[in-house]
């Protein structure tokens, strides 16, 4: 995608007849048809034009607003009635007493011919609502328990029923030192990023670095993860297989900055993966891939410049003396213990 991103409003349309014109199915019927047109407020003409560019592209962005004036109901609300809206959400809707929507619309509704105001329609509303993180708005509808069994998990009872279902996506530092491939010298401890597939207990991918976790850094992993490997490995002069790719649905991650970045909202947006974050101080729905990081820091901790995890099982070991491998060669390394190691015990 350009760097030059979209209004929110326009990404927000191109959103929602995302999901809807994804739900439909292969061979549509008259009834699909008909709940889509409703769904979208759209004549038969516009939804089968609609789907045919999304089921050619495959990208959000393609159902992108063109520009041509604004259509009638995407439109931001009146300043007013928004003020309106976001004071009996917070008041009434977003609270545990769970009024319905045609209730919140009907306060909303009331309170804007009190002020001599044209009320929104409750499609439109219903809009507005959709912007808003559905796991937070739980949250204060029904309590944060509920809405952390229905929009999150511990890893004793995430599962996900199909490959590609669920990946979770994490950064750590090498316990090992790498050196030139020129000079010899150390260079310092490599950056991993890492993404696994919670149904199969497969890497999809990963990416190492000398820089600090970053969104390039994502980037880069997710690409791993999406592609086929087998140039990749070519390239390298690897011998075993590694067949796990593809899109994500979901993606789950932690708060850092770079999982925050507009950019990565946007783009996985634009593919239709549904991004979850963890929330604060809850590390344990991170544990597929906390579980996969010790892992692999384990194998490392066999290989010359190992820092091992703690200063009582490093004593004196000088870690930077002992370095022998290049950023190169501990990438070779890695994609060789997950291959030929990881993925037969997963």
């Amino acid at each position: 995608m350009s760097d030059n991103f979209p209004a929110d409003k326009d990404w927000n349309a191109a959103e929602h007849r995302a999901k809807v014109l994804s739900d439909l199915p292969e061979q549509l019927s008259q009834a699909d048809v008909e709940r889509a047109m409703g769904q979208l407020d759209v004549s038969r003409a516009t939804l089968f034009r609609w789907l045919k560019r999304f089921r050619e592209d495959g990208r959000t962005s393609a159902l992108l607003p063109i520009p041509r004036g604004p259509r009638r109901g995407m439109q931001p609300l009146d300043p007013d009635v928004e003020a309106i809206v976001s004071r009996l959400f917070k008041d009434l809707y977003a609270t545990r007493r769970k009024p319905t929507k045609t209730r919140f619309w009907g306060e909303v509704a009331a309170d804007c011919k009190d002020l001599g105001l044209a009320p929104p329609s409750i499609r439109r509303l219903g809009r507005w609502l959709e912007r808003h993180d559905q796991a937070k708005l739980m949250a204060k509808r029904e309590g944060k328990d509920k809405a952390e069994r229905r929009h999150l998990a511990t890893p004793g009872t995430l599962t996900a029923e199909h490959p590609l279902n669920i990946v979770q996506i994490d950064h750590t530092k090498a316990d090992v030192t790498v050196v030139d491939p020129v000079t010899r010298r150390p260079l310092g401890r490599p950056t991993l990023t890492v993404a696994i597939d919670v149904h199969t207990r497969m890497v999809l991918g990963f990416h190492l670095s000398l820089e600090p976790p970053s969104l390039l850094a994502v980037a880069l992993c997710l690409t791993h993860a999406v592609m086929d490997k087998s140039h990749w490995f070519a390239a390298r002069g690897i011998g075993t297989e590694w067949p796990a790719r593809g899109i994500p649905k979901m993606i789950h991650v932690d708060n850092g900055a770079e999982f925050h970045a507009h950019a990565f909202k946007i783009a996985c947006s634009e593919y239709q993966i549904d991004l979850q974050h963890r929330p604060p101080g809850t590390p344990r729905y991170g544990g597929h891939i906390e579980r996969l990081i010790g892992t692999m820091m384990g194998a490392v901790h066999l290989l010359p410049g190992s820092h091992f995890s703690n200063i009582f099982e490093r004593g004196d070991l000088d870690a930077e003396a002992e370095a022998v491998m290049t950023l190169r060669e501990l990438e070779v390394w890695l994609a060789l213990e997950i291959t030929g190691s990881y993925h037969v015990r997963a």
